[in-house]
């Protein structure tokens, strides 16, 4: 099961008072990654994160595709950019990046393509140069990442009622992006072992913190078993965590 689902049961509650108080948000695309889109949309959805704004869904026949765009994107506080090699080619999307940039609506670049040395490709235009965005690497920690970023926004507006509700949850998945962002940085050093060890480190860390804080043990236990998954991904980064995995099962 992957992660997004499992974290739907958590905001299903308050989803009614949540929904008020949640960024509105245009997801710019390629027509080519009309898919992709919507993955990401329903992820949003899933986590109850935004209120997402798609063009197929909501634009009206007999009227401008631009002014339609135009109207709707003024009303957002966010746009969401799928930024492939596609996107940088397609000029709906390069109007909708001047326009945002015209409006002052902040860019969140989602990066879903990538070199032969990692970085992000293409590379970034004038509109989003600059602009810190998110590796969409794996679906999951793209859409946690982008999660955190628009709760910034969200704990702007909400009720204190609300936020007390949703906190153990919102710590719960940021340790979780933490552990993510430990072995993303972990996979990446090459050859230096002392570098290697403090990420793998920093991995163990987390993975005791999560014990520890408990919350919903469901999704702990989830969590903790996708990492499984390393055994055949990273085989030495599994072999680091695998005494704590144990560890965990043992104490179930």
């Amino acid at each position: 099961m992957s992660l997004i689902f499992i974290i739907v049961p958590f905001f299903y509650a308050g989803m009614n008072n949540l929904a008020k108080h949640l960024p509105k948000v245009f997801v710019s695309h390629s027509w080519r990654d009309k898919r992709l889109a919507m993955e990401v949309t329903d992820g949003l959805r899933n986590l109850n994160c935004a209120n997402v704004w798609m063009d197929f869904e909501n634009m009206i026949p007999g009227k401008s595709i631009d002014e339609s765009l135009r109207e709707e994107l003024a009303k957002m506080d966010y746009m969401i950019l799928i930024w492939t090699i596609n996107s940088a080619l397609n000029e709906n999307v390069a109007n909708e990046m001047n326009w945002a940039k015209q409006l002052q609506i902040p860019i969140i670049p989602c990066y879903f393509e990538f070199d032969e040395k990692g970085s992000p490709f293409p590379e970034q235009i004038d509109a989003i140069k600059g602009i810190l965005g998110i590796e969409f690497r794996k679906m999951n920690q793209g859409l946690v990442a982008l999660f955190h970023t628009l709760q910034h926004h969200t704990q702007k507006t909400l009720p204190t009622e609300i936020k007390e509700d949703l906190h153990s949850q919102m710590t719960l998945l940021k340790k979780m992006e933490a552990l993510n962002g430990y072995l993303v940085n972990y996979r990446n050093i090459k050859n230096t072992g002392d570098d290697r060890k403090y990420w793998i480190g920093k991995v163990m860390d987390v993975l005791e913190s999560l014990i520890l804080a408990g919350g919903n043990e469901n999704l702990i236990d989830q969590f903790m078993n996708s990492l499984g998954g390393l055994e055949t991904s990273d085989p030495e980064a599994y072999e680091a965590v695998k005494p704590r995995l144990e560890s965990y099962l043992r104490g179930k």
